[in-house]
């Protein structure tokens, strides 16, 4: 509800842990059951590339804890990875298995281009060599997430494959002492320049109502405001492979609107008092204005 308040109204839920997470899903954020919850069911795989240098530094732990989490080398990563997708390449080209693998099952849209890789790397080599990996399975369609300093040194690279990207978190720290401090709130800007499909995520769920408000600070560094939005909604919503259903405000797709008195993307502006999914009026209440609302009374008395 704390979410759906501020006028996020879909998200994907994605898998975490391992070289191979699991199947991610686009969830609808107002329904009774899961099943009502569901947008787009198993839209994409996600894969954590092994990395190929070892991290130092402030980023060594977490890139140890979420680069594999096997504990295996690289080698011995590959070796795996390389016989899941061929046996998977090789399982999609029969049209009825006589028995089904699950396992090989879930990654099967991989090679017919209904479900999208998602590539997880924070390294330059490590998304070359994703990319390619992926390419010389049959892969169809994959996007790169958590794109920092590291993608934008093989950005060429990125646009010749015509991959669209996930920022990383705008609101954190430059990946490097050396870095320009206020990288990360240029580097929206600077995809988008090159023609790559750029989308903004809040990684922390948490706090994930924080959303507009990291897209509009995008915006003094050079990101258009009706851009910005657009990397939240459109953007995505292209990302996800449901841009003909959301993203825009056109005829023939969902009524998924969300009205603010302000501007949404700034704190001091953003005020949503109305929201439609699929064209139902939702309710925006949530504990913390019913919180809001009982003290107040309270004082008031």
């Amino acid at each position: 509800p704390v979410v759906r308040s501020n006028g996020i109204l879909l998200a994907q839920v994605v898998p975490t842990g391992g070289s191979l997470s699991g199947t991610s899903s686009v969830m609808q954020l107002d329904a009774w059951n899961w099943e009502d919850a569901i947008y787009k069911a198993d839209e994409g795989v996600h894969l954590n590339w092994p990395r190929i240098s070892s991290p130092g530094g402030r980023r060594a732990m977490y890139a140890r804890y979420m680069g594999g989490g096997s504990g295996s080398s690289y080698d011995e990563q590959m070796e795996e990875l390389t016989e899941l997708f061929s046996d998977a390449a090789a399982y999609a080209e029969i049209e009825k298995p006589e028995k089904t693998n699950q396992h090989l099952e879930a990654i099967r849209g991989l090679f017919d281009g209904s479900q999208t890789l998602y590539i997880h790397s924070s390294e330059a080599k490590g998304i070359i060599a994703a990319v390619n990996f992926a390419k010389e399975h049959g892969v169809k369609r994959m996007v790169l997430v958590g794109a920092n300093e590291q993608a934008w040194m093989v950005k060429d690279f990125i646009k010749e494959n015509n991959i669209p990207v996930i920022l990383s978190h705008i609101h954190s720290m430059p990946d490097y002492e050396h870095s320009d401090v206020r990288m990360p709130f240029k580097l929206a800007k600077m995809f988008s320049d090159e023609g790559i499909v750029t989308g903004i995520t809040y990684s922390n769920q948490a706090y994930g109502y924080n959303l507009p408000f990291v897209a509009g600070q995008t915006v003094p560094y050079g990101v258009g405001k009706e851009e910005a939005l657009a990397m939240v909604t459109l953007n995505n919503a292209k990302i996800l492979g449901i841009e003909d259903r959301c993203g825009s405000l056109e005829k023939g797709k969902d009524a998924n609107i969300v009205v603010s008195n302000g501007d949404i993307l700034d704190m001091l502006g953003n005020d949503v008092v109305l929201a439609f999914i699929n064209g139902r009026s939702i309710d925006l209440d949530n504990k913390h204005k019913m919180l809001y609302r009982r003290f107040q009374e309270k004082y008031k008395r």
